[in-house]
């Protein structure tokens, strides 16, 4: 075997064994996770949206509004405006985007709603513009680059934000990402990568490979399920974002992290 011959089988083994050391966590990370449904949402008024892997949802809020949680990773924005058109919403019906967190495939079709405004935490704000990259391990290999979407209003831990008829609280859940965000509204609870759904009814903290600190997160959602015990906060469904809803006791699962 030439020398030449010997480096290329040296460079092909290399690349492979990083193929799979990304592969591997990947596979794991959907694998076992609930079906997400498109078009059926976890309550009356929510429509999941979903695109491959990952979901958005579209919130009914009162005389043909709408608002998105999340706004999925093609900026083309395909599927949502499909999703709004077979509410019944005309195209500039969408008056909030909630931005659960940062990560490219949460957030690039957010600037085709001319009529919404862009709600992120201040913590996450810089992520989702792309001035900064994402700090997971998967993340630094991508390094930061504007997005093309601007924040336009600063949401706050424990703010509510009323848009027509819908009530939205937020709330600040560090671990996947800075300026990680959950939304309550109409009895479901947003919470974006932070926590999935399994195909046996709990509930499973994001994979590290994607997020910033898996153990704060996990402590975030344990310290979130108190807080809406505390506050007395009606939470019928969970809706991930890349897996299908939780239901029965939300609270009890989250708590179980």
């Amino acid at each position: 075997m030439t020398r030449r011959r010997r480096w290329l089988l040296r460079a092909a083994l290399a690349l492979l064994v990083v193929v799979l050391a990304l592969a591997v966590p990947f596979v794991a990370a959907f694998r076992g996770l609930a079906p997400i449904a498109n078009g059926v949402g976890p309550a009356p008024g929510v429509r999941t949206v979903r695109m491959n892997f990952v979901s958005a949802f579209v919130l009914d809020a009162g005389d043909g509004r709408a608002v998105l949680v999340d706004a999925g990773a093609d900026r083309s924005g395909a599927a949502l405006l499909a999703a709004l058109r077979a509410g019944g919403y005309g195209p500039d019906a969408v008056i909030a985007v909630l931005l659960t967190h940062g990560h490219g495939d949460h957030i690039a079709a957010a600037p085709l709603f001319r009529n919404a405004e862009i709600v992120s935490l201040e913590a996450e704000r810089a992520l989702v513009e792309g001035a900064v990259a994402p700090r997971s391990p998967m993340g630094r290999l991508s390094g930061a680059k504007p997005s093309g979407v601007r924040v336009t209003r600063v949401a706050r831990d424990g703010d509510t934000l009323r848009y027509g008829a819908l009530e939205v609280h937020v709330y600040a859940i560090p671990g996947h990402t800075a300026g990680s965000a959950a939304f309550l509204a109409r009895d479901v609870l947003f919470v974006g990568d932070a926590v999935s759904a399994t195909t046996d009814g709990r509930a499973r903290g994001p994979a590290w490979i994607f997020s910033e600190s898996t153990s704060e997160g996990a402590a975030s959602l344990r310290a979130l399920s108190a807080r809406l015990r505390r506050e007395g906060r009606v939470v019928r469904a969970m809706a991930p974002a890349h897996s299908g809803p939780l239901t029965g006791d939300v609270l009890g699962a989250l708590a179980a992290l």
